[in-house]
């Protein structure tokens, strides 16, 4: 029987909210694949998915990754040949949604997601996996040069900010060129009592292990641009940012920064 650390396994709740969302009346993602992976993960690890997942959370997550099956699209649009790096794969199946036969992919992962994602994926051509820590750079190596464009999708607010640092050096040191579009938490909810306030929700609402725990966060979308490390604020996005029906009222939430800015993704040039 397989096993999956605390951090690995919020992978699975992302795939769980992919599968509920295309099994609904009127889906997001439509990503019906979810659902067979669930049904293969839960024989690999030998455990059931069947417990409660509130709505507005499988809204959410159907949401972030319909924006970021865009954001790739449209960089393929500009780069049909292009690269794109998959940071924090988990068991998503981006690549078959995005495959316009010309790309090279690659997902990049722990390697206990990694080791399970190969007995449930389809292999191809231009489709790469590499099981590794995004902060051990070696991997870097593999990527070859081209239009890159690294996706890091429920990520980095995992990650101590110094490791996040030393990342962007490196990849500046190693690329002359990319772009990179990932999700950030608010920063004044990383520390003191609002860190215990999301621990809780964390743990009790959504039953993530006690290593799974947001601990990397920003205050504003351009502030990477004073890291030192070559990067430009390109724009941001917001899941409330979304004109789909099913977020029905809480749409009016996003005239205030401090809701549309407690999760979110940013988009930077190198």
């Amino acid at each position: 029987m397989s096993k999956i650390n605390d951090i690995s396994a919020t992978a699975l709740l992302t795939l769980q909210c992919h599968a509920i969302d295309a099994k609904s009346k009127d889906p997001i993602l439509n990503n019906e694949e979810a659902a067979n992976r669930v049904q293969k993960l839960s024989q690999l690890l030998n455990q059931s998915f069947s417990g409660r997942i509130k709505q507005n959370l499988v809204t959410h997550i159907a949401l972030r990754a319909k924006q970021y099956d865009q954001v790739a699209r449209d960089f393929l649009k500009k780069h049909p040949k292009g690269i794109v790096v998959n940071i924090g794969c988990g068991f998503d199946n981006r690549f078959e949604r995005i495959d316009n036969g010309q790309l090279t992919y690659f997902d990049l992962d722990l390697p206990d997601v990694i080791h399970l994602k190969e007995k449930i994926v389809k292999p191809a051509s231009n489709y790469h996996l590499i099981a590794r820590s995004v902060f051990e750079t070696e991997w870097i190596k593999e990527i070859p040069e081209g239009p890159l464009l690294f996706l890091a999708e429920g990520v980095f607010m995992y990650c101590q900010e110094a490791e996040i640092r030393e990342l962007f050096a490196n990849l500046g040191k190693h690329f002359d060129s990319y772009e990179i579009f990932f999700e950030v938490f608010n920063a004044q909810w990383t520390t003191g009592w609002k860190k215990k306030m999301t621990e809780f929700k964390l743990k009790k609402q959504l039953h993530f292990g006690k290593d799974a725990s947001f601990s990397f966060g920003l205050n504003h979308s351009e502030e990477l641009e004073n890291w030192g490390v070559g990067l430009k604020f390109i724009k941001d996005w917001s899941y409330l940012d979304s004109e789909h029906p099913s977020l029905g009222g809480i749409r009016f939430f996003r005239r205030f920064e401090l809701f549309r800015k407690m999760q979110w993704s940013v988009y930077y040039q190198f």
